[in-house]
């Protein structure tokens, strides 16, 4: 039973750290305003929750070695949007923030039927 409340805290490890590395990517493409810190944070919680969802107890393999390069990969191809355009704004950060977070969530609902206890996960 402790061994799932390790595995949890490695991924919420995990997730905090991608969130935070991709963050720091998309704000340098984007020139780091208050509008697309809010986007790409709601971006992050909407396919967090989608990937919660669509779970229901299925197995996901081990991707975060692949998928966190990948997205880096991805976010720098766009290279520095020099004008402030919300539909490239959303484009780009939900190219980059949907695979990682719809991840993310897949591993916390699977974290938490394994433990019984989601407030515990949480």
């Amino acid at each position: 039973m402790g061994n799932i409340y390790f595995s949890a805290f490695l991924l919420g490890f995990a997730s905090i750290s991608s969130q935070i590395i991709l963050l720091r990517e998309l704000l340098a493409s984007f020139s780091g305003n208050e509008l697309s810190i809010g986007i790409i944070m709601a971006l992050w919680m909407l396919f967090s929750g989608i990937g919660a969802l669509i779970a229901k107890n299925r197995s996901v393999p081990f991707m975060a070695a692949v998928i966190l390069p990948l997205a880096l990969a991805l976010s720098r191809l766009t290279g520095t949007v020099m004008v402030f355009e919300i539909g490239k704004v959303l484009l780009i950060s939900f190219a980059v923030i949907a695979i990682p977070a719809l991840v993310f969530g897949i591993w916390f609902r699977m974290c938490s039927f394994e433990s019984g206890n989601a407030p515990k996960v949480y």
